[in-house]
């Protein structure tokens, strides 16, 4: 009989083993408790091969280490400030692998933020103590990992408003900045920020332009950024006359971006801002190529910078929903009648701008437009007149291939988007959300020959972006694009809904409690589909 029906036995009979037998079931638990210990260790060892197996057999194991270092550059900002820096050390001590895929992918090291730091409020003797020999010689290591990338170094302000014109350390002057700019690797991207026009004029870097260490550093620089920010009121005086622009001091660019200081930050008085000058020289902006400038000055201040920069092949604007040639009683005079030709321009973007800008430009050549409509009137039919004219005197018809158009009115959530046809038209994205249905116009156009042309024969895809949840959504497109008769030539369509602000029914009751204690109470039923 085995042991387990003996117990069996013991159990049914509800009998008391004897002595004897009783010693015998002592023995026996021991040693299937040994036993059922060793069955434990045993099962914990095939437990850790199982999961070794399963980590040597994971996909990311065999995923590429230039894939992974690509998922590493997504996952981090660029270029990296000191917490993205410390990221990707830890990237780094994953594994073997992970350690490979980060140094290969040379352009994860290529770029560094430097902030401003606690050493301006120690004020000029303890700067030193903050930024050492082994600080900077980090730094230039760090650079060594991205090999022949090229390099970009980012200095930016911490928050704190400079207050060197009252003999107090100036916040631009950072040692460390300075000294990766004078001795360490050649940098093809530089970006800045200031508080002020002065900050710029007493800084070391622009005051020893003649020095070789300065020049040479200088030699490989392709972008230059350069933005003015501060919480504090800083004069515009870079036009007074006494000294020279500190635009002439600038480096050797193809690439320019200009964020000029806020107008009530600038300027006591809104007229002052109108006749401000801004004193690129003609050298600047004649070898720039690409150009990125955000001002909300108002005036004529483009009007100057833009004939002068015949090179341009990129051009980005952002008016922050200023008015341009425009002063506080209306149109200024003189008026810039006379039309800027850009021959070489490609792509031009203009945010939350005024679409005056398109009475004065011609650009023969571009390729790319994209445009943000601010403060449009109902339906948008004067700005967008101004885009049909714009359109036609630069000759885009067989140009255009990429057109984007934000920020309309619709007239009861319709816009009438006619817009001369354009042939070569590829992708048209329309975003705003105040639009429920774009009418593109009739679908074939009589020319003034009277021959038949099709609006818009290439486009393959159209975005529709924040609309507005209609019956009538999509409707009138498709109608377009069913009577263009393009044969087989396919269209994708994309679309993105608006998303309006929707509140639960505990917190519409909060809201109620809190306006009219005990005298209003709210109930929020389902919506049925009839």
């Amino acid at each position: 009989m085995s042991k387990a029906k003996a117990l069996d036995r013991f159990l049914s009979n509800n009998d008391l083993p004897g002595p004897q037998e009783l010693h015998e079931l002592k023995v026996t638990l021991a040693s299937v408790s040994r036993h059922i210990d060793d069955v434990y260790k045993d099962l914990a060892g095939l437990e850790r091969i199982r999961s070794l197996i399963r980590t040597i057999c994971s996909p990311i194991r065999r995923m590429p280490t230039e894939l992974l270092g690509r998922i590493f550059s997504m996952a981090l900002e660029m270029p990296l400030d000191r917490r993205g820096r410390c990221d990707l050390i830890s990237f780094s001590l994953v594994c073997r692998a992970w350690r490979l895929a980060s140094l290969g992918a040379r352009s994860l090291w290529s770029g560094v933020v430097i902030s401003s730091c606690e050493c301006f409020e120690h004020g000029f003797d303890e700067v030193d103590h903050m930024h050492d020999e082994e600080e900077y010689e980090k730094m230039v290591e760090w650079f060594a990992r991205a090999g022949g990338t090229p390099k970009t170094l980012e200095y930016r302000l911490s928050g704190t408003s400079c207050h060197c014109s009252k003999g107090m350390r100036c916040t631009i002057s950072h040692p460390m900045v300075e000294r990766l700019i004078r001795e360490g690797p050649p940098l093809a991207r530089f970006s800045l920020q200031a508080s002020s026009i002065g900050c710029l004029k007493s800084w070391s870097i622009f005051t020893e332009l003649a020095s070789t260490k300065v020049q040479a550093a200088w030699v490989s620089l392709h972008s230059f950024s350069l933005s003015f920010i501060d919480s504090e009121d800083h004069l515009w005086d870079d036009d007074d006359g006494n000294t020279p622009s500190v635009f002439s001091l600038l480096p050797n660019f193809s690439s320019f971006d200009l964020r000029l200081p806020k107008r009530d930050m600038a300027f006591d008085e809104r007229e002052d801002s109108l006749n401000a000058m801004i004193g690129i020289p003609d050298d600047v902006l004649g070898r720039i190529r690409m150009l990125s400038i955000a001002l909300d000055w108002e005036g004529c201040q483009l009007f100057h910078i833009l004939p002068r920069s015949t090179s341009l092949t990129n051009l980005t604007i952002n008016l922050a929903g200023s008015k341009l040639f425009t002063g506080p009683r209306g149109p200024l005079d003189p008026f810039p009648r006379s039309p800027i030709t850009l021959p070489n321009l490609r792509k031009f973007i203009l945010l939350k701008g005024d679409f005056g800008i398109f009475d004065i430009l011609r650009t023969p050549s571009l390729e790319i437009l994209d445009v943000e409509v601010v403060g449009a009137s109902v339906g948008s039919q004067a700005e967008l007149e101004r885009l049909r004219r714009f359109i036609e005197v630069s000759a885009l018809s067989k140009v255009l291939r990429d057109l984007s158009i934000r920020g309309m009115v619709g007239d009861a959530g319709v816009v009438d988007l006619s817009l001369p046809v354009l042939s070569s038209l590829e992708v048209l994205e329309l975003d705003s959300p105040y639009v429920s249905s774009y009418y593109l116009g009739d679908p074939v156009e009589v020319s003034t020959q009277g021959h038949p042309r099709r609006r818009h024969p290439s486009l393959i895809q159209l975005r529709l972006m924040n609309i507005r949840r209609s019956e009538d959504t999509l409707v009138s497109e498709l109608r377009f694009l069913e009577n263009r008769k393009m044969g087989y030539t396919p269209c994708i369509i994309a679309i993105r809904f608006y998303e309006e602000p929707r509140f639960s029914e505990a917190e519409l009751k909060v809201r109620a409690a809190k306006a009219i204690p005990n005298f209003a109470f709210v109930n929020v039923y389902p919506f049925s589909e009839l």
